[in-house]
């Protein structure tokens, strides 16, 4: 289970990565940039997505995507999407550049993949964040996610979210 098409939102183009995403990104920016039809931010971390592990797991079946806002025409951020076989769904995270941070792009990328994926039948969906980070904290439950665990060894509280519940 993957997306296998870019989701629309009001603002965002929520495209999951391709081979060609990939084989441009290897290119420089510019190629990049043409792949997309949209400017990358200069604040976005390029290896969150295109670095050398994650380069045959993405190309091959999409478990990340790029946070596009369409009037501007820029990549904003991604959307990671990791199937957990053992739960029948899936592990999200997500990442803002911080030019377009705290205005809901997160709550409404976050929200059209975990709807899609609930829609290709994952019972649950987990997402983690440091306990510090009290801004994803509030948009996981926007999103209707639920306080799961925590780990101060590593500071990190856990979320979930069930379909139906």
């Amino acid at each position: 289970m993957s997306l296998d098409r870019s989701l629309r939102t009001p603002r965002l183009r929520i495209a999951p990565v391709t081979r060609q995403m990939m084989s441009a990104a290897v290119k420089g920016r510019a190629a990049l940039e043409h792949s997309i039809g949209a400017g990358v931010d200069e604040d976005w971390q390029w290896d969150h997505v295109f670095h050398d592990r994650r380069r045959v797991a993405v190309a091959d079946r999409p478990s990340h995507a790029l946070m596009i806002h369409e009037a501007d025409r820029r990549l904003i951020g991604e959307v990671r999407f990791e199937a957990v076989p053992e739960i029948y769904g899936f592990e999200i995270g997500y990442a803002v550049t911080p030019r377009y941070r705290r205005q809901g792009y997160a709550t409404e990328a976050v929200g059209a993949v975990v709807r899609a994926l609930e829609g290709r039948g994952a019972r649950q969906v987990i997402a983690g964040c440091a306990m510090r980070n009290v801004a994803s904290a509030r948009t996981l439950r926007r999103l209707g996610f639920t306080l799961d665990g925590s780990n101060a060894r590593t500071g990190s509280f856990w979320w979930v979210r069930r379909p139906g519940l």
